[in-house]
């Protein structure tokens, strides 16, 4: 195989030679009958099968003198240009993929839950600052002597007075009846409620202390 590959060689070589040796004679014509001699030349059909004879030979030679390295450069021209392709395929993909994502949809935060009126848990009082139940509310489930100091306090006590009380309590505790007062430490009493009952105040009374007790209203 060898000696084979060697004897294809030395005639691909002496191919070239040839073609070498005929296109320096076509390079000296050219230069002695100048260019127009030879396009004219070039014209005819008869030097445009020369042409593509010597053309072939040429590809011919590559061929006979080294069939692995003409396989691997047409490979490598293909090659080449797949993978131009691809690159540009990946560089879309890429630009695609690196394109910043849509900000998600605002939401709208919902429209708060408007208050129940006379709303109020049970076994508490509550005070509001509008009529029938609605507007500002302060409840309790113990006595408070002061409503502007310790630790339960009414944030609107001393600004706006008491329009609507519901006393939530359940009947027949002992602490049942609601008595609430102007001023604090249950002094100057302003009206009195037994369980389950809701009244409108004539807006005139800023509350500051209240109590349940045993007995009834007088």
């Amino acid at each position: 195989m060898q000696v084979g590959r060697r004897g294809w060689g030395d005639m691909g070589t002496f191919l070239f030679w040839c073609l070498i040796i005929f296109l320096l004679v076509l390079s000296v014509f050219a230069a002695r009958s100048g260019p127009v001699v030879l396009a004219h030349a070039v014209g005819r059909p008869q030097a445009l099968g020369i042409l593509a004879v010597v053309g072939m030979l040429i590809a011919g030679y590559f061929v006979i003198t080294d069939p692995a390295g003409t396989a691997k450069w047409v490979r490598t021209i293909f090659a080449t240009e797949s993978s131009g392709m691809s690159a540009a395929e990946t560089s879309t993909t890429t630009t695609e993929s690196t394109a910043e994502p849509l900000p998600p949809p605002v939401e709208s935060a919902p429209a708060p839950a408007e208050m129940i009126a006379w709303d109020c848990p049970v076994g508490s009082v509550c005070f509001w600052n509008d009529a029938d139940g609605t507007g500002s509310r302060c409840e309790w489930d113990i006595a408070d002597p002061d409503w502007l100091d310790g630790e339960f306090m009414c944030s609107w006590a001393d600004r706006d007075n008491v329009m609507s009380v519901l006393n939530n309590s359940a009947p027949g505790e002992s602490r049942s009846t609601l008595v609430f007062f102007a001023e604090s430490g249950y002094q100057q009493p302003i009206a009195c409620e037994v369980p389950g009952q809701r009244i409108n105040l004539k807006g005139t009374y800023r509350v500051r202390s209240h109590k349940w007790t045993s007995g009834g209203c007088r």
